[in-house]
């Protein structure tokens, strides 16, 4: 009965010891509230695979179909209309994909099914498309995504999940537009150490940045720990001091959660993007200064922040369609975008994430160079260990090349700019109130496993006692005394 008992206690100590290990488990990974809905791509319904086709570094040109007629016609009816202000997008994506080989009857009708899906509107040579001021959170991945690509973006999230943090400077922006898991340890070192003061001495790109990484975290930069790190931003009273690329970011980092700018700001969006249009240069990229050469990375990172103003103004559009020419120009005839005369990563993914976000297609004739697409030239930086190198012939992989091939993976996903929550926050909605209501969920199941043990403990000691009554309630046996040890009889044959 002993061994029993002990088996019994064993086995109920082993059983909280698992609840209380998986509880411990399960509260270790924070998901990033700019997570992707449902992979959709992968339906199995018969009409969304005849429109899916995927791109192929050894076959690009038989893998995608031919656009009929105007090769921009390549905007889904549904897809989502960017605002103003901000467009609703976000996403999560990867992998390297192989295309097969198609007859040109089956390509043909595969291009006509797609082609029924897209709005042929378009408001330039290069297909950009029009815009309305409405918000919406719908979005229609797109058409040419793969499990292979979906597979690619997974290793690199992963890759980015294992570096430093500190070295990767919109680490949570790339994660979240993914759909991919950071520690919460990660997010609760990166939130500690951003006050008040410390935002406020920072650079401007430096700010832009953590907005972008604390929107995608789930935290409203209008209400971070009680301040506001919009009207922060927007307190630079000299718009001519801020670098392209400080511009840019400010753009999107207003845009990333359709930030209203507060009233008395220093400056507008208006003011912002009409200051970036000064920095465009004859050929149509973007330079730090006039009469320098432009730089490709640069382009395609203020086409990106252009996007969602492209048709507020004649100017905005022909801006627009100059910058796509030149990165047009820039392209190799392997796909990839050079920077500076020499192949670039990071060039190649910025230009892919600017087409996306202008609602373009990656088949476009311009972008397409010899059957090579960008997305054939950004696979061409993939390294086994998840990772993207910057140059070809880069010994060891980059981090921000990296960063870059998630964002532009993201954006050909959602067909949209990544830099977007695909679901606003509102005002008062912060990281802190769901970790707060997370906290008391936490301790409301950490009492219930308590009382569930020790219910079971109580009722286990129980059922041992009642099992053993007889042995505690029974009374001891009485201690015999020397006189009763010898008998009667004996005693009277000695008298």
């Amino acid at each position: 009965m002993k061994i029993m008992a002990m088996k019994f206690f064993r086995c109920l100590g082993t059983c909280l010891l698992c609840l209380l290990i998986l509880f411990g488990f399960g509260a270790e990974e924070y998901s990033v509230l700019a997570q992707l809905p449902e992979d959709t791509s992968s339906s199995s319904s018969t009409e969304t695979e005849s429109q899916t086709s995927s791109f192929s570094s050894s076959a690009a040109s038989s893998s995608l179909p031919s656009s009929s007629g105007s090769s921009d016609s390549t905007v889904s009816d549904s897809q989502p209309e960017q605002p103003a202000e901000s467009s609703a997008a976000q996403t999560s994506s990867s992998a390297a994909s192989s295309g097969t080989e198609q007859p040109a009857s089956s390509q043909a009708q595969e291009s006509s099914q797609v082609e029924s899906t897209m709005s042929s509107a378009v408001s330039s040579s290069y297909g950009v498309s029009s815009r309305t001021s409405s918000q919406t959170d719908q979005f229609v991945p797109s058409p040419y995504w793969s499990e292979e690509l979906q597979n690619l973006l997974e290793r690199t999230c992963s890759y980015l999940s294992r570096s430093d943090v500190e070295e990767c400077l919109l680490y949570f922006l790339a994660m979240g537009s993914a759909g991919a898991n950071v520690s919460m340890a990660q997010v609760t070192s990166f939130t500690a150490g951003l006050t008040e003061t410390e935002f406020a001495a920072e650079s401007t790109l430096q700010q832009a940045y953590d907005i972008l990484n604390l929107t995608f975290c789930g935290y409203s930069a209008l209400n971070f720990q009680g301040e506001d790190l919009i009207t922060l931003l927007c307190s630079v009273s000299n718009l001519s001091s801020l670098t392209p690329e400080e511009l840019c970011y400010c753009l999107l980092a207003l845009d990333s959660n359709q930030y209203d700018i507060p009233e008395g700001a220093a400056f507008s969006r208006s003011d912002l993007y009409s200051c970036l249009l000064e920095c465009q240069q004859e050929d149509g990229g973007f330079s730090a200064h006039s009469g320098e050469t432009s730089d490709t990375y640069l382009t395609g990172l203020a086409l990106t922040a252009l996007a969602p103003y492209q048709n507020q103004a004649q100017q905005l559009s022909e801006a627009v369609e100059k910058g796509l020419r030149f990165l047009s120009e820039q392209q190799g005839q392997n796909g990839v975008v050079l920077q500076n005369g020499t192949p670039s990563c990071q060039a190649t993914a910025q230009a892919m994430t600017a087409l996306c976000s202008l609602n373009l297609d990656l088949r476009d004739s311009k972008f397409v160079k010899q059957g090579q697409t960008l997305l054939d030239g950004l696979q061409q930086f993939a390294a086994a260990s998840g990772g993207f190198y910057e140059t070809e012939n880069a010994s060891a992989v980059q981090l921000e090349a990296t960063q870059a091939a998630v964002l532009a993976l993201t954006a050909m996903k959602k067909n949209a700019s990544p830099y977007v929550l695909e679901v606003s926050l509102g005002s008062g909605d912060s990281a802190s109130q769901l970790q707060e209501e997370e906290t008391q969920n936490d301790s409301l199941w950490i009492w219930v496993v308590s009382i569930a043990g020790g219910v079971l403990v109580i009722g286990a000691g129980t059922v041992f006692l009642w099992m053993h009554r007889r042995r505690f309630l029974k009374k001891p046996a009485p201690i015999p005394s020397k006189t009763d040890s010898v008998p009667k009889e004996d005693l009277s044959d000695k008298l």
